[in-house]
């Protein structure tokens, strides 16, 4: 098929010609030179060598630091690979394969980012003496290239130029130098002027092991004993030093602690506050991991008397002595030595730069989400003061929103667990403002290219449909001609296809139906809530306003969200033993109200529901579970008998390596994790039910309000009074049940005399229950009556509560509780998913039995009532959440999965083609799918943002241009699969027709690829200063546009003709997966969210499908079956 001359022939003509100039013109010598370096070929080339660096660049900050990687793959000529970097990707993603933690030697050498760059910039060059006319038919090509050329030449500039440094201060501290948080000095400190530092500082340079240091202006002489790059200091658990061992305290909020096995290296010191620490050397971190640690070193160091071999001392100077230094703690004994009278201060510190300017800190806030600690605004306050006289007071710098000042920027960058200092990101770039003026150059230059090419497309179209018309009359009129007729001329069309004036009632009525019928099952689910109960007070109950993760939502959102996180479902089932099968049990708002308040949560009504999944057979066995095939749900009451069998596999698989955990380890880590979730719930401490009903309160959790109860004081008349009503309550009792007290036996006596601490407390807990306001009451009681069973009692208590509920409680709002109700009973995305296939089946159908007209019109009308749908509920969640359409993981498959099936609509229409609606309701169905059955176990799909994505302005751009891009790109893919499966029952002008599609969608593709990265580059400089940093999500990003250019050139220099293309496009589903879902995985960047089992093997199943595709493909079109 590659091979057709016709097709190929006929398709370059629709697609830029770069070879006619060169082989129609006589050239100068010069460009007979410059040709090899001009072509295409090359381009292609250095493509894929670019991808192949950008995947090997961002697997290397798994292993190193962010910087180190930058420097070695990006900033170098040449670079070796080593093999161990596949090991690490195939062990995340292909565990099944290589197992967990593969050691893979060797290493392979490769041209580095600097290599590449200038034979890019060189290519581009070339191209543009050699090969390019200035004609108004090449411009949008002649402005992207400049546009890149200006964008290499930034890059380039920015990695030899730019220099980034940290201004560190504390609430009321004035600074005028900036520290490089990536360089050390060895710096001496002569003490006396309290208001200026004079110093004499070793530059990192020369700190190395064993060498020796001497200088005139050095007050002593100095040996280097080792230089560690990272290190740790960890509080050591009292009486627990040995000559060999030490335990020590991991993580002191929670007092875990692990045993260390001690090495020459380690050093035992006791600090200031009187505590004993170990100081250990430890391995280099990425600064970017989701941990967010960054590497902390120290040096070990001999200090000699000056021109003498009289050892002062061994000294160990770490990085952790200014960690604490700027959180207001003095926990390292000063190092002093003295020359000449002078003494001076040793410290071990970042290298310092000094400004002609100074500023001070006036103020810090940070400000969280209510209930969370998830950063919701942090700003500096500060004032500038210049020694040319310059002042400017109360200078507000926040995320996105920096201070620029002589040629440098700060940038709001970290704050002080405290809260009583900041950290600024001082940016000082000559390139900043090249990046900009590229991304207009490259936007504009594609959208001309873009313009034309579909110009000159839909003037093709019109040529080939009037040439077409002109046939079909000149047929018809040889057929008049014939037979003598006399018919008017608009008859004519008639008499050939009947159906176009007067089509048949099957051709209209059936796909209205089908649009009917699909709309009223749509319909009946907008105010439907399954209950087990059926009652519809429960309606009413799910619109209960909570809070959680510093968002108000209706209870019914939280119970959903949360039992997907436990159960991967919305609903309990119950495992009947005799059917063997699961059967319905009650809804998510149901468990909730069964788990909520439970004083005992392994014998509450929470703990009857068979909500956690355990699938894993030698899991089960350990838990003396019976297998439960295609269910896997247990009760906590039924796995609580084996509970600590699952403690005790829990000890033994956290002291594990995360690298050494086996399959079992990992399912008994989920599970324990599934069960605090539960638990968390049980006990009261999510989610906060109680709203504020003053103003400026704060939402209250059942835990918040027990911690409340602990804190109640009664006096000693209402201690009195309770254990007096406890007496009468117990005597109440015997005498219901004996008569009278004189017939009470003594035993029982003595056994009630018992009771009476624990009913006086209960007395009190009323007391206390009484002051509490009465909406705060009737949950409570509305919770008790669910759990008992009084159904009687719930309409009565709704009431109540809604008629003490406060009016708008901040930051809450009726209307947005009774809209995201309405979404949650909908389900739209959900039942969307099964329409969008339904719609597709109709399609396949159609093709299949020869498109037939009224299967085509079924699926359109389907589809088109399915978008209507999910645009309407994409609205409602912008809505709701009062944000652009992508927000997070789960909204960006919602918006990928709309704008296909939108722009495979537009297609369809256009192209007058079932195929763009086909390949748009699979990405609609996949997306849909993605975003119910693996996104949404993640939490709350509205949540709110951390302070840097707190921008209306970047989502609304950056986010969402990139995610069509995605988007685009997918559908590419998409008619890639449909082009190969097609192939073997179409003719040469369908398989053309169909390239054309895939190629058009790849222009589209890297038009919104190219600007949504570029212009998450322009935000990143709005944020932290820094355009391009190498993250692992910047990275993936970079990949799709470099993938989408690539299929472009090959189609253009020849490489890839329409099969080649198809090919092609199905790649670019494997990379711009990677780019979506891979990149996270890896656990490291700053849009790192952590590892997810669910999302890895859906990548690595798509990865298999994609490669299996494209197997197909290279198959040879004679050995298709109707190849013959």
């Amino acid at each position: 098929m590659a091979n057709d001359p016709k097709i190929h022939d006929s398709y370059v003509s629709e697609t830029p010609s770069y070879k006619s100039s060169l082989e129609t013109s006589t050239l100068p010598e010069w460009r007979h030179i410059l040709k090899p370096l001009a072509s295409l070929q090359l381009t292609v080339t250095l493509f894929v060598l670019s991808l192949l660096l950008v995947f090997y660049g961002t697997l290397a900050q798994k292993t190193s630091s962010t910087w180190t990687a930058v420097d070695d793959y990006f900033r170098s000529y040449h670079v070796w690979i080593p093999n161990q970097l596949n090991a690490e990707f195939f062990s995340t993603f292909f565990d099944s394969w290589v197992g967990k933690n593969p050691q893979w030697s060797g290493s392979i050498p490769f041209p580095g980012g600097k290599t590449i760059g200038l034979l890019l910039l060189a290519n581009l060059l070339a191209a543009h003496l050699v090969r390019f006319k200035l004609t108004w038919k090449r411009s949008g090509i002649i402005i992207v290239h400049l546009g890149l050329i200006l964008m290499l030449l930034s890059e380039l500039v920015t990695g030899y130029l730019s220099v980034e440094s940290l201004m560190i201060m504390r609430t009321g501290d004035r600074t005028n130098f900036v520290s490089y948080s990536r360089e050390y000095e060895l710096a001496f400190t002569k003490q006396g002027d309290p208001k200026f530092d004079e110093a004499i500082t070793v530059s990192q340079k020369l700190l190395k092991d064993g060498n020796r240091i001497s200088d005139p202006e050095l007050p002593v002489d100095i040996q280097v004993v080792e230089y560690w790059p990272n290190s740790e200091l960890l509080l050591i658990a009292p009486a627990t030093l040995t000559q060999t061992s030490v335990t020590v305290i991991t993580d002191p909020r929670s007092m875990s602690t692990a045993e260390h096995k001690l090495t020459p290296t380690d050093v035992i010191l006791t600090l200031l506050d009187g505590k004993k620490y170990l100081l250990t050397r430890s391995r280099i971190v990425t600064g970017v991991e989701a941990s967010e640690k960054e590497n902390m070193p120290t040096i070990v160091v001999d200090l000699f008397e000056k021109g003498t071999e009289k050892k002062i001392g061994t000294y160990h100077l770490s990085d952790w002595d200014f960690f604490y230094s700027i959180r207001g703690l003095q926990m390292f004994p000063e190092v002093t030595v003295e020359h000449q009278g002078e003494k001076y201060t040793v410290s071990f510190r970042n290298r310092r730069s000094y400004r002609p300017f100074s500023i001070e800190l006036k103020n810090f806030e940070h400000k969280v989400y209510e209930g969370t600690q998830m950063a919701r605004d942090f700003a500096s306050t500060v004032k500038l003061v210049d020694s040319d006289g310059y002042e400017k007071d109360d200078i507000r710098i926040w995320m996105n929103n920096p201070l620029r000042y002589k040629g440098e920027s700060f940038f709001q960058h970290q704050h002080m667990g405290d809260g009583q200092g900041t950290v600024l990101m001082v940016v000082k770039n000559p390139a900043r403002l090249w990046p900009y003026i590229s991304c207009a150059m490259v936007t504009l230059g594609l959208i001309v290219q873009f313009l034309l090419s579909l110009n000159k497309k839909m003037s093709t179209m019109a040529q080939q449909e009037e040439k077409a018309l002109e046939a079909k009359e000149a047929k018809l009129a040889a057929k008049k001609s014939a037979r003598g007729s006399e018919k008017p001329p608009h008859n004519l069309e008639a008499e050939e296809n009947p159906d176009a004036v007067s089509p048949s009632l099957l051709l209209t009525f059936l796909p209205l139906a089908t649009v009917l019928i699909a709309a009223t099952w749509l319909a009946s689910k907008y105010n439907e809530l399954k209950t087990a109960s059926s009652d519809p007070v429960y309606r009413q109950i799910a619109r209960l306003p909570i809070m959680e993760e510093g968002r108000v939502m209706p209870l019914d959102t939280y119970a959903r969200f949360r039992l997907q996180s436990i159960s991967n479902r919305t609903e309990v089932f119950k495992w009947n033993a005799e059917k063997h099968k699961a059967e319905y049990s009650k809804s998510a708002l149901e468990w909730i109200l069964d788990t909520m308040r439970n004083s005992s949560p392994i014998e509450g009504p929470g703990a009857k529901n068979q909500i956690f999944r355990i699938d894993n057979d030698e899991l089960l066995g350990a838990m003396k579970l019976e297998p439960r095939p295609g269910f896997f749900r247990y009760s906590l009451e039924e796995i609580a008998p084996s509970y600590q069998n699952l403690v005790k596999h829990v000890e033994e698989a956290v002291k594990k390596d995360p690298k050494q955990r086996e399959l079992f380890d990992e399912k008994v880590l989920l599970l324990r994790s599934k069960i605090e979730v539960y638990l968390s719930i049980a006990l009261g401490n999510t989610p906060h039910i109680y709203p504020p009903i003053a103003a400026g309160g704060s939402w209250e959790s059942v835990h918040d309000q027990e911690e409340n109860i602990k804190k109640f004081n009664p006096s000693a008349a209402q201690r009195d009074e309770a254990r007096e009503r406890a007496k009468k309550r117990i005597e109440s009792i015997l005498i219901q049940q004996f008569g009278k007290l004189e017939s009470v036996p003594p035993k029982i006596m003595e056994q009630a005399k018992g009771l009476e601490d624990e009913t006086t407390a209960r007395e009190l807990y009323e007391d206390y229950r009484n002051t509490l306001p009465k909406l705060n009451r009737d949950i409570d009681d509305l919770i008790e009556a669910h759990q008992n069973g009084k159904a009687s009692e719930l309409d009565k208590l709704m009431q109540s509560i809604w008629d003490s509920y406060p009016k708008d409680p901040s930051p809450y709002s009726q209307s947005k509780i009774e809209r995201e109700v309405r979404m949650n009973f909908l389900s739209p995305f959900y039942y969307s998913c099964f329409l969008y296939l339904t719609s597709a089946i109709l399609i396949m159908a159609s093709l299949l039995f020869g498109q037939v007209k009224v299967l085509s019109r079924m699926a359109f009308g389907l589809t088109a009532l399915t978008f209507l749908v999910h645009t309407t509920a994409l609205i409602m969640r912008m809505v709701i959440q009062e944000r652009p359409p992508v927000t997070n993981l789960y909204s960006s498959a919602i918006f990928i999965g709309w704008f296909a099936v939108g722009l495979s609509l537009v297609f369809s229409r256009v192209l007058k083609s079932d195929l763009p609606t086909l390949a748009g309701n699979f990405i609609g169905a996949a997306t849909l799918y993605i975003a119910n059955v693996y996104l949404s176990a993640s939490g709350d799909s509205l949540g709110m943002l951390q302070a840097v994505l707190d921008t209306d302005f970047w989502l609304a751009t950056h986010v969402t241009t990139v995610t069509i891009g995605y988007s685009v790109t997918y559908l590419a893919g998409i008619l890639g699969i449909v082009y190969i499966f097609a192939r073997p029952f179409v003719d040469a002008k369908q398989s053309k027709y169909i390239a054309g599609m895939i190629y058009g969608s790849t222009c589209l593709a890297i038009l919104f690829s190219f600007l949504g990265t570029v212009l998450g580059g322009l935000w990143a400089d709005a944020s932290w200063g820094r355009f391009w940093g190498w993250d692992p999500k910047e990275n993936g990003a970079v990949l799709v546009v470099i993938w989408n250019a690539l299929i472009l050139h090959a189609r253009w220099c020849g490489l890839a003709k329409n099969r080649g293309i198809a090919l092609l496009a199905i790649g670019g589903i494997m990379v711009t997966t990677w780019s979506w879902f891979g990149t996270n995985q890896l656990g490291i960047g700053l849009h790192a969210y952590g590892f997810d089992k669910g999302l890895a093997e859906f990548c690595q199943y798509t990865w298999e499908g994609t490669i299996l595709l494209i197997g197909l493909g290279l198959i040879p079109f004679k050995f298709h079956p109707k190849a013959a």
